[in-house]
């Protein structure tokens, strides 16, 4: 009951908020001469004279007010028209058919005071004027198929592809390099962010490059999806998709576009991402997977457990964002238009997803995906499992139970949720850490001289020379930091990971409260905090029954792999192994909750042939 009357609290307050923007951005036209049509004061015509009273007694209507001529706007085909807002100053129809109402047209100036409700309108208004047709989908012969795992994350994202084929020793997985100009270990980790500049996109290590020449960034694309789907997210440090209202994250990136402020979704550039992802993935594969002939492409997306559940805001969003990929991914390329890529989101907002048993993309829990390879081999004994995937801004637990019959594996998954907290948030806090030691002011609101320097400590963490460099923070002195300014942002990390590992296995614990069931029960880490050892090494003291914590093994038959990288492959190795090949798997909301056994009924006096006296 509690959440439907907050959301219409919420509700209440926003129509508020913006009926005060309205009649304030009304009262500033007017204080500087503009009056309610747009027009100023100067440009206001002689009135008209009302006609003369005719012959027969009858006078007749006034004629209706001419609203201000507006130059037209082309829209994409299908596009719906925007809906009329207070910066417009479009015609609105009243409910009563013989009137109309001309809504105000305010100045550049009266607009920058505007709620940022009404700004986020302004930005997101008018964006698809050009005629784009869409492409066409992807082509193949289905004589040949490659199944190809991407690991989506918030930070870097991984591809594999493998053929679709059962197990072999000639069957083997691939991992891709997304960008041919990058070489190294660090070539598979391609940045998980798009760059916006001179109306053109950017990917990947292309967006990157980009940044330091002016390009707009837009980072952790991955967490905002969830925001903007689930309207409740906790925004991440620096996250310039904030909405100052709520002071949350909305799924909205701000930004500029020449002198006019712009709004794009978190959706929308995850979808052009994944849909050059895709395309890319298709372009680097070796000959003995494609053959002479073109193959055809099916694709497993990893998607965090707690975001399959059904019924779920985001699984929808996540299942139509990965559809209108694949239907652009023939088409997305460096340095597309912006216009153009948002005609074509716009075109396929009305096109109905395909069955789940033709799409050619599907949607794979990622620490299922971790436990293909795992649980594929005998020797794995059935059980309790408690499984943590560390990345750089969050952090899934989640804890499942293993069984076997005939050989199959089973895997029930009692339990998943995912916590915004990860590795990057070290670097957040050893970076006010620095400003706190050495009496700097801390900058506030997003700045991109914090982010980089955030960016240049996670460097230096992660390659073992934090402490050896001095960081971009002191203007006046060059100073090194010490070692010591890491440990404690690592303990207070994984006090949060702890916390939310209690809370998942509390949940967990209501589909078996069989203590037998738990005693003993290992815990297994993956993702790229693995490496940061001080975020999880006391996870098995959050529980008695755990008998300890240990990273989980990497799949070692991933070609071209560099061994280095090996144990950030876990989930996209098990993502490029086709659907038919996995276990079988339950999701959390599929396996009943605990119930306890009803007590043995004693016989009867009477029953036993005794009578009482």
């Amino acid at each position: 009951m509690g959440d439907w009357r907050e959301t219409l609290k919420e509700i209440r307050q926003q129509l508020v908020a913006q009926e005060a923007a309205r009649k304030r951005l009304a009262t500033e036209a007017a204080k500087q001469g503009y009056l309610p049509d747009g027009r100023t004061r100067q440009q206001t015509p002689e009135p008209v004279k009302p006609p003369a009273r005719p012959a027969t007694g009858r006078v007749p209507a006034p004629p209706a007010p001419v609203a201000p001529l507006k130059a037209p706007v082309r829209m994409a085909r299908g596009t719906p028209p925007a809906p009329a807002t207070a910066a417009q100053g479009l015609t609105r129809r009243s409910p009563a058919p013989a009137t109309r109402q001309t809504l105000p047209v305010v100045p550049q100036a009266a607009r920058a005071e505007a709620s940022p409700a009404a700004q986020v309108q302004l930005r997101m208004t008018g964006r698809f004027r050009g005629r784009h047709p869409l492409p066409g989908p992807p082509s193949g012969s289905s004589s040949r198929r490659i199944n190809i795992g991407i690991d989506f994350g918030t930070s870097t994202t991984k591809v594999c592809a493998r053929p679709a084929l059962g197990y072999g020793e000639d069957v083997t997985s691939h991992a891709l390099n997304l960008d041919r100009s990058q070489s190294g270990e660090q070539a598979f980790l391609c940045p998980s962010v798009v760059g916006t500049q001179d109306g053109r996109l950017y990917f990947g290590f292309e967006a990157e490059r980009r940044r330091s020449a002016g390009a707009t960034v837009f980072d952790h694309l991955k967490v905002c999806v969830a925001c903007q789907a689930e309207q409740k997210g906790r925004s991440l440090p620096g996250c310039p998709s904030v909405n100052r209202e709520r002071r949350s994250c909305d799924g909205i990136f701000r930004f500029t576009r020449g002198d006019e402020p712009y709004g794009i979704t978190a959706r929308e550039l995850a979808t052009l991402f994944l849909a050059w992802v895709m395309r890319a993935s298709r372009d680097p594969l070796p000959y003995e997977l494609t053959g002479p002939e073109p193959a055809e492409f099916t694709y497993n997306i990893g998607v965090p457990l707690d975001q399959l559940q059904q019924s779920s805001a985001l699984r929808d969003s996540y299942r139509k964002m990965t559809f209108d990929a694949w239907c652009l991914s023939s088409a997305v390329d460096q340095g597309l238009p912006l216009d153009r890529g948002l005609a074509w989101l716009e075109q396929l907002r009305s096109r109905e997803l395909p069955d789940l048993r033709e799409s050619k993309v599907q949607l794979c829990p990622e620490l299922g995906a971790a436990l293909v390879a795992f649980v594929a081999s005998p020797t794995v004994r059935a059980g309790m499992y408690g499984l943590v995937d560390v990345g750089a801004w969050t952090t899934e637990v989640s804890f499942c139970n293993l069984t076997r019959s005939s050989d199959q594996p089973t895997v029930s998954f009692y339990s998943g949720a995912t916590f915004r907290i990860g590795g990057t948030d070290v670097d957040e806090r050893a970076l006010r850490a620095l400003y706190e030691l050495w009496n700097l002011p801390l900058p506030l609101g997003p700045d991109p001289a914090v982010r980089a320097c955030v960016r240049e400590i996670r460097g230096q963490r992660e390659n073992g020379t934090f402490g050896t460099k001095t960081l971009p923070i002191d203007k006046k002195f060059t100073r090194l930091p010490t070692l010591s300014t890491l440990q404690f942002p690592r303990d207070c990390v994984g006090e949060r990971i702890r916390d939310g590992f209690r809370q998942a296995i509390v949940a967990a614990g209501e589909k078996d409260r069989l203590q037998s069931s738990w005693e003993g029960f290992p815990i297994y880490v993956t993702g790229g905090g693995r490496r940061e050892t001080a975020l999880w090494e006391r996870l098995a003291d959050a529980t008695l029954v755990a008998s300890g914590v240990s990273p989980l093994p990497p799949n070692e038959d991933v070609r071209s792999l560099p061994a280095a990288i090996a144990d950030r492959f876990v989930i996209a190795a098990g993502l490029a192994i086709p659907l038919p090949l996995w276990h079988e798997a339950h999701l959390p909301h599929e396996v009943e909750p605990y119930r306890a056994p009803s007590a043995k009924r004693l016989p009867s006096s009477e029953e036993l042939g005794y009578v009482e006296p």
